[in-house]
């Protein structure tokens, strides 16, 4: 770990030379560290990636005191990588992953839809609520709901319908033109069910090397077992209420002062929207297997978001996080917990295609504030990949493809993200999670 301070402020840098970006700059955080309370250090992980879209590099995590700060937050906030696992009866052959994927595609929308999905009261319901009222009927179970991060449900300080007239009110000005200009409301009621980015995916997994049997047992992962990943967000939804909060301009915002509860009670609408989303992506994961007449166990294995407002109540501390997750230490889990021994488990990608390793940290890292890289990182833009990279395809006896057909493939290539084996000695290295198990990529859905 290499460790710079700027004003008795520590930035704790886990990752090796070989990790830090090429354009690398200390400026943002002097910036971070000149303009916010911040809480003793801030931490970046072994993806770090300055992109020039986003204020804040990816793979940071930034404690602030007592305020909120959306210059520090993403405008797809409640991003994750989600995990279903999935046991069946026989093998997944070829022509059931095409029935299902071809399933997937018809029924999730890359981008946004054009008929509304769910009813307002559904939407007024999804905001307040997240999936406290709805995952029972959409056939999962209370362990389920206990695996995502928050229950899958954030509390609100101000009234639902309240927030739905406010952020309705005025035109929002920073709103990017691809978002259509039709509402909030109407936003949210077509926006379920959607992966929402192009560097977004359904893949499918099957565990191939239990690496540590003993973890694996008490997580209850075995030779193949199949996982799917599902790359979502809280989409259009928190996009017009981030630029709306945006337009105001304001940061250190005071979460107990009337303007905070509104801005806090915004974010954690769109947060509970975004848990909404990934679950009905993983109820429509189910409903494929079943229309293709396979018998099987699932269970939510693990939903951890990386673009998150993370609010510590009891010290006050508001971690803003941006492609990071939180692995918990076993200590934070009731007996009763899946997570009990082992603490929780997040499953780590490499690159569309590559494959995927079951990280957990049993004692965690109080040093890194419990964080973990979402991915691996960029090494290349997508638009230094689409100019530098020439040809690119997926070794289709390996992984069948299926896509949407709205981005270059070539962006998604190995050569366009950080080294798999750099990055995993990184996390072991900086003691940030253990590797328990590898899987193998099977199939995925893309843009």
């Amino acid at each position: 770990m290499k460790v710079i301070k700027i004003k008795n402020i520590s930035i704790n840098f886990f990752l090796n030379k070989k990790l830090f970006p090429k354009n690398f700059s200390l400026e943002k955080f002097k910036f971070i560290i000149d303009n916010f309370k911040v809480k003793k250090k801030i931490v970046c992980m072994p993806d770090l990636n300055f992109k020039a879209k986003n204020f804040i590099p990816t793979g940071v995590n930034v404690p602030i005191i007592d305020s909120i700060n959306p210059l520090l937050l993403s405008s797809n906030i409640n991003d994750s990588i989600g995990a279903i696992k999935v046991r069946t009866e026989r093998e997944i052959k070829k022509k059931d992953i095409k029935i299902i994927f071809n399933f997937l595609r018809k029924n999730i929308s890359i981008f946004r839809r054009k008929k509304n999905i769910i009813n307002k009261k559904e939407f007024t319901d999804f905001l307040e609520n997240g999936v406290k009222n709805i995952y029972k009927k959409w056939n999962f179970t209370n362990q389920d709901i206990n695996c995502i991060e928050n229950k899958g449900k954030r509390k609100l300080n101000i009234n639902t319908k309240t927030i739905i007239e406010i952020v309705s009110k005025k035109k929002i000005k920073s709103l990017p033109n691809y978002i259509p200009n039709d509402g909030f409301t109407s936003r949210g009621l077509k926006n379920i069910g959607v992966l929402d980015g192009t560097s977004h995916f359904i893949e499918l997994f099957r565990v191939m090397d239990l690496k540590k049997k003993k973890d694996c047992k008490n997580l209850d992962v075995k030779i193949n077992d199949y996982f799917f990943l599902v790359h979502a967000g809280s989409g259009d939804v928190g996009r017009y209420i981030h630029h709306y909060i945006q337009d105001k301009n304001i940061n250190n915002i005071k979460p107990n002062s009337f303007l905070g509860k509104l801005v806090k009670s915004c974010y954690m609408a769109a947060i509970n929207y975004g848990f909404v989303n990934r679950l009905f992506i993983y109820k429509k994961i189910i409903e494929a297997f079943k229309s293709n007449n396979i018998k099987l166990n699932y269970n939510i294995f693990s939903d951890l978001p990386h673009d998150y407002l993370e609010c510590d109540l009891r010290s006050k501390n508001y971690y803003h996080r941006k492609g990071v997750i939180k692995v918990n230490p076993k200590s934070k889990f009731t007996k009763s917990h899946r997570w009990s021994k082992t603490g929780s488990p997040y499953i780590l990608p490499s690159h569309p295609g590559g494959n995927a390793y079951i990280m957990i940290n049993k004692n965690g890292n109080k040093n890194s504030l419990y964080s973990l890289n979402h991915g691996m990182g960029r090494s290349l833009s997508k638009t230094e990949a689409a100019i530098k990279i020439k040809k690119f395809s997926f070794n289709k006896k390996k992984i069948q493809i299926f896509r949407y057909y709205k981005d270059d493939l070539r962006t998604q290539s190995p050569k366009a993200f950080k080294d798999t084996k750099n990055i995993l000695n990184a996390i072991k290295s900086n003691k940030l999670a253990d590797n328990i198990a590898v899987l193998e990529s099977v199939a995925v859905l893309k843009a």
